[in-house]
């Protein structure tokens, strides 16, 4: 019986989606000040895309009004919380600093990946060519290398088995059964292949996923209709699609090479013992999935068994815990299959795996001082307002709750949270400059001004 699962599958997809985020905080862009805090232009436009689209519908001087309002009150909010010595709370310290830590992690990205990848005017036409030429393509997979070279040498397809993934199978008069493949939808190794395979040839066998695989392109179809200006007109959509394949095989590459030597071990006692435990608690929900929640796990009872200090994850650099675990699941909780316990079990191998991957990349930024960059100090201090604020709140409101008069809680926690931000506001030294406010460059299409913000910071 196998204890252990050494674990080296390598999670790319979900590491650098979040690429993007604001610039460092500069005083000649200064928006608004509180005291020595200063709110960039940068930083507001930063905000006012991330908030919900309901806020553009306001019309955007009245958003980035309402903006300016909550991130001063969060700025003053955050400083009453650290002279009340809520900061110096650990589990506080911590979060901070998980929020620092994926800045890290993102800068450690555009370092290594994003920075170094160049796309060249040959690589652009190649993609205009292939995204105007469909094909309708056979293809035959087998387990076995010598039946796979036998029918190439033959070039022969006995019959076709659908690719499945990014085609569409259709049905022909003349050659049966075919895959219609377009550009940019399938593994990058397989669409050379196919793109430059000569009509009515069988490809050589390609190992992929287990599988020798053959193709034969039965027929092509060209839009040579193009104009002049159309290469020109798609340049911009076609070099972000060229560079979105490149930095993923790029950012594969990059995990494997820092994850593999850290030898990655996931002990399987300790996983089977937590799929239980959460597979128990789930397994009348009416949800596939879920993300689970701390609270409804009952963490207080958890806490008190061997299994919450047990070593669910060991590698090279360090070990995590079943109570790291349920800390990285508090602020970056995925979502588990929870049909039956092995459902459970294999997914939390891969989360288990993506928060270790996390760790250790984060280490690796701080070796290489990223840390210290404008931007990550930016960001530490952007998460430090918003979670201090927030832990301000809840100690307020459970200050009420633990009073006599329990009556209009939240009435009287609305009342107390305004006469406080009153009161700090008074005494705080506060400027908004509000032409340079109105003039943030924003977009307000909804979903699509946000896809657009964050290109232009990638």
């Amino acid at each position: 019986m196998i204890k252990n699962i050494k674990y080296i599958g390598l999670i790319v997809l979900g590491l650098f989606l979040l690429t993007c985020g604001p610039k460092k905080d500069s005083r000649k862009d200064a928006v608004a000040r509180v005291d020595q805090r200063i709110f960039s232009e940068d930083e507001l436009a930063w905000a006012y895309e991330l908030a919900p689209s309901q806020f553009a519908k306001l019309g955007k001087q009245k958003a980035l009004d309402i903006l300016v309002k909550k991130m001063i009150n969060q700025n003053l909010l955050a400083d009453k919380a650290r002279q009340q010595g809520l900061d110096e709370d650990p589990e506080i310290q911590r979060i901070i600093n998980y929020y620092r830590d994926a800045e890290v992690i993102r800068q450690l990205y555009l370092k290594h990946i994003r920075d170094s990848v160049n796309i060249s005017e040959k690589e652009l036409r190649k993609a205009f060519k292939r995204d105007k030429q469909g094909l309708l393509v056979k293809h035959y997979a087998t387990k076995k290398r010598d039946e796979a070279e036998s029918l190439w040498r033959s070039n022969a397809i006995p019959r076709h088995i659908p690719l499945l993934s990014g085609t569409r199978l259709i049905i022909t008069k003349k050659f049966g059964e075919v895959d219609s493949i377009e550009w940019n939808v399938l593994d990058a190794e397989i669409e050379d292949i196919v793109y430059e395979l000569p009509l009515d040839s069988v490809s050589r066998p390609i190992s992929h996923d287990g599988f020798y695989h053959i193709f034969k392109v039965v027929d092509k179809d060209m839009n040579v209709f193009t104009r002049k200006s159309e290469f020109s007109n798609r340049k911009a959509s076609l070099k972000s699609a060229v560079r979105k394949r490149k930095e993923h095989e790029k950012a594969f590459q990059f995990v494997k090479r820092i994850m593999q030597p850290q030898e990655l071990i996931i002990k399987s006692d300790v996983l089977d013992e937590l799929s239980g435990i959460i597979y128990d608690r789930y397994q009348n929900s009416d949800r596939k999935s879920v993300k689970i929640k701390n609270k409804e796990m009952d963490i207080e009872k958890i806490m008190h068994k061997p299994l919450y200090e047990s070593r669910v994850a060991e590698f090279k650099s360090g070990n995590m815990t079943v109570s790291d675990f349920f800390f990285y699941n508090k602020v970056n909780p995925q979502p588990i299959n929870i049909k039956n316990k092995a459902t459970v079990r294999h997914n939390l191998v891969d989360i288990i795996a993506t928060y270790v991957r996390d760790q250790v990349f984060a280490e690796k930024g701080h070796a290489e001082g990223l840390e210290e960059l404008a931007e990550v100090k930016q960001e530490k201090v952007r998460w430090s307002e918003k979670i201090l604020a927030n832990e301000l709140k809840r100690s307020v409101y459970k200050n009420i709750e633990q009073s006599n008069n329990k009556s209009n809680i939240s009435r009287q926690y609305s009342k107390r949270l305004k006469e406080m931000l009153t009161g700090l506001r008074q005494g705080a030294d506060i400027s908004i400059n509000r032409d340079r406010l109105y003039n943030i460059k924003t977009s307000d299409q909804g979903l699509s001004r946000k896809i657009d913000f964050f290109a232009k910071h990638l």
